[in-house]
C-alpha cells in the first residue's frame, strides 16, 4: 500500500469491506505549537516579570549626616550613580527584582534588595576593621584613619593575580592615578614603566621611587611576587617628601612577608603556575605584495613575520615557602623560587632562581626586636632584537631565508637591509645579573607606658647588582656584511651597590583627645658604579673573504684575531662614588 498525502483520505478495501481512513498531521501540528509557545513563555517570564521602576532614596551615616560621593551599582550591571551634596541618588531602568549595592570609604558595604520599592534610603555604618588598619608610610606606618595625605596601600589579596613579567604587575588597575604598562609583553626579559599622576619630565625617567622594606632604590625583580604583602603609593609631595627629590615622581613601598601562623606551627606554601601566549591575527603580506608589485619579486614565498615567532610561548613558575612566629613575638620567613619563561620571537628566554630568608626575635623583656632579611636572585637572559618584528613585516616576502647551498641569504639592497631569521640565530646577546638585597634593624623601645612611648631605631641595608652582557657576531650575519667585519664581539659588565644606615627616634602621646608622634632621623648613604667595556672587530683587508668568524663559537680571548687582519680593541673602565648625608 502507498503511503498516503498528508491530510488526504486513504480507501482501503479488506473483505469486500470499504474502510476509509483520514490520515492527517493537523493535531500534530497543533501540539507542537502549543509545546513551543509553553517553552517560549517559560523563557520569557523572568524577562516578562522584572518590569523597570525608577528608584530613588538618602544615604545617610549612623548619625543621620548624609554621605557625598557614595557609589550606587545594580548588581551583575555596570549601571550606577553617587550621591549628591544632600546624599541623594537616582537610579532610572532598574529591574524591580535587582539589587543595588552602596559601598563607601571607610563603611561596611550595604546591599539592598529592590522588591518593586521605587523609594530606597539606606544608613551605613563605619568599618572600624578598616580604618584601623595600619598603613606603611615613609617614616613608619599609620592606622588607616590617621591618613590625611594622598596614599593608597593594595594588600596581597587585593593583587591581580596570574603570570607576569614584572610584580608591579600585580597594582595595575588597583590605584587611581597610577599607570602600569608593559612595553613588550611577549618578551620575557620586558620591563613594566610606571607613572604615578603622569609625566612629570621630558626628559628624565618619569618611574617612581620603589622602596623595599625601608631600602630606597631597590628593584623590584629582587623580590618573587608571592613574597610580596602589600604594597604602598605614596602619591602627593605631602606623603613622599620624606626621600627629597628621589620621590619627585611618587613612591611605591614594598613590604614583604613576616611571618605565619600560630607559635611553634610552621606554615608551608607551595605556588605554581604555567601560562601560555599565543600570538594571534597574524598579517599576511605575501598576496598583497604580489598583487600591487611593490618590489621586485625573487620567487620565493616567505613569511617572515612567522619565520621569526614562535606558534606560542610559556612561562612557569614555582614557589616554596616556610612560615612561622615565635613564642615571644618574633617570626622566621624562607623562600625559594624558580622560573622559566620564553617569549614568542624565536630567541629571547629567561631563567631565574631565587631564594629570600628573613628572622625577627624580641629580646631584653621584649624591649629589643633585631630583624635581619635577605634576598638574592640569579638570573640569566637571552635577548632578542623585538625591532626585527618591524624589520619582518617590511621585509620583500618573495625573498629566500636560505641560498641553494644552505646559508642564509643576504640582501644587497636596500642599504641595510638583514635577514630577520638570521639576525636572531646567528648573533649572541645574552645577559647575567645577580641581585643582592639585605637588611640590619634593631628597634630598643625605651620607655613605654598608657600615654607615652619612646623608641629608638638602628638599621642598615646593602643592596647590589650587577651585570654581565655579551654579544657577539660572525662574520656572516648582515651587520659584518654592511660593515665589513670579518665578526664582532663585547663584552660589558656593570656593577651597583649601595651601603646605607640610618637611625629613627619616635615619640608617642596618646590620651582621649590626642594623638601626637615626632620622628628625628639620621640618613647615611653611600652609592658606587663601576662598569667595564671590552669589544673588539676585525676589518677585513683588501679583497679577502670573511667566509669564517674570527672566534670560535666557544669564545676565544679577546685579542686572537688573525695575523692577515687589521684588528682593533676598544676598552673602558670607569667608576662613580658618591655619598649622601
Amino acid at each position: 500500500m502507498q503511503q498516503p498525502l498528508p491530510g488526504k483520505p486513504e480507501t482501503e478495501r479488506t473483505n469486500n469491506t470499504t474502510i476509509t481512513i483520514m490520515r492527517t498531521q493537523t493535531r500534530r501540528i497543533r501540539a507542537m505549537a502549543a509545546g513551543m509557545l509553553a517553552v517560549v513563555a517559560m523563557l520569557l517570564s523572568p524577562i516578562a516579570s522584572a518590569a523597570q521602576i525608577k528608584v530613588k532614596g538618602c544615604v545617610t551615616d549612623a548619625t543621620g549626616e548624609p554621605l557625598i560621593g557614595v557609589t550606587v551599582l545594580v548588581k551583575g550591571t555596570a549601571k550606577g550613580t553617587s550621591t549628591d551634596i544632600d546624599g541623594n541618588y537616582a537610579l532610572s531602568d532598574v529591574a524591580d527584582n535587582s539589587t543595588l549595592i552602596f559601598t563607601y570609604v571607610g563603611y561596611k558595604q550595604v546591599d539592598e534588595n529592590v522588591k518593586g520599592r521605587t523609594t530606597i534610603d539606606v544608613t551605613m555604618h563605619e568599618d572600624s576593621e578598616i580604618l584601623n588598619e595600619v598603613v606603611v608610610v615613609g617614616y613608619g606606618s599609620l592606622s588607616r584613619k590617621e591618613v590625611s595625605s594622598s596614599i593608597v596601600q593594595v594588600d596581597k589579596k587585593d593583587f591581580n593575580k596570574g603570570a607576569m613579567n614584572n610584580a608591579m604587575e600585580m597594582l595595575s588597575g588597583k590605584v587611581a592615578g597610577l599607570n602600569v604598562s608593559t612595553t613588550a609583553a611577549a618578551n620575557p626579559n620586558g620591563s613594566s614603566e610606571l607613572q604615578v599622576r603622569g609625566a612629570t619630565s621630558i626628559s628624565a625617567g618619569n618611574g617612581p621611587l620603589i622602596v623595599i622594606d625601608g631600602v630606597a632604590g631597590g628593584d623590584i625583580r629582587t623580590l618573587a611576587p608571592q613574597d610580596i604583602e602589600s604594597m604602598t603609593v605614596l602619591k602627593d609631595a605631602a606623603s613622599a617628601a620624606i626621600y627629597g627629590t628621589r620621590g619627585a615622581n611618587g613612591v611605591i613601598l614594598v613590604t614583604t612577608k613576616k611571618g605565619t601562623g600560630e607559635a611553634g606551627a610552621p606554615v608551608v606554601t607551595y605556588d605554581s603556575y604555567v601560562a601560555m601566549g599565543i600570538a594571534k591575527d597574524r598579517p599576511e603580506v605575501l598576496s598583497e605584495w604580489r598583487r600591487a608589485r611593490r618590489g621586485n619579486d625573487y620567487g620565493a614565498s616567505t613569511d617572515w613575520y612567522d619565520e621569526i615567532t614562535r606558534k606560542y610561548s610559556y612561562d612557569t613558575n614555582q614557589y616554596l615557602s616556610i612560615d612561622g612566629s615565635m613564642p615571644a613575638g618574633g617570626y622566621y620567613s624562607a623562600s625559594i623560587n624558580f622560573k622559566q619563561a620564553n617569549g614568542l620571537d624565536i630567541v629571547s628566554k629567561r631563567q631565574e632562581f631565587g631564594g629570600r630568608a628573613a628572622v625577627s626575635a624580641n629580646t631584653i623583656n621584649n624591649h629589643l626586636r633585631v630583624t635581619t632579611t635577605l634576598n638574592a636572585r640569579r638570573v640569566k637572559e637571552n635577548w632578542g632584537n623585538d625591532g626585527m618584528f618591524d624589520t619582518a613585516l617590511g621585509m620583500n616576502p618573495t625573498m629566500p631565508i636560505y641560498n641553494a647551498d644552505g646559508s642564509y641569504y643576504q640582501p644587497s639592497s636596500p642599504t641595510d637591509a638583514r635577514n630577520p631569521v638570521q639576525e636572531l640565530l646567528v648573533n649572541t646577546s645574552r645577559g647575567n645579573r645577580t641581585y643582592i638585597l639585605g637588611t640590619a634593624e634593631a628597634k630598643y623601645s625605651i620607655w613605654s607606658n598608657e600615654n607615652h612611648n619612646v623608641s629608638t631605631t638602628l638599621s642598615y641595608s646593602f643592596n647590589y647588582n650587577d651585570l654581565r652582557s655579551d654579544y657577539y657576531t660572525p662574520s656572516t650575519s648582515g651587520e659584518s656584511f654592511w660593515n665589513g667585519y670579518a665578526g664582532r664581539a663585547s663584552i660589558e659588565y656593570d656593577k651597583w651597590y649601595t651601603n646605607s644606615l640610618e637611625w629613627l627616634g619616635n615619640y608617642g602621646f596618646t590620651n582621649d583627645d590626642h594623638d601626637v608622634k615626632v620622628v628625628l632621623g639620621y640618613s647615611w648613604e653611600r652609592t658606587n658604579w663601576e662598569a667595564m667595556l671590552t669589544s673588539h672587530s676585525t676589518i677585513l683587508s683588501g679583497g679577502e673573504s670573511a667566509a669564517a668568524p674570527i672566534w670560535p663559537k666557544e669564545r676565544q680571548a679577546c685579542g686572537q684575531a688573525r695575523a692577515n687582519r687589521h684588528s682593533s680593541v676598544s676598552s673602558a673602565v670607569s667608576t662613580t662614588t658618591g655619598a649622601t648625608y
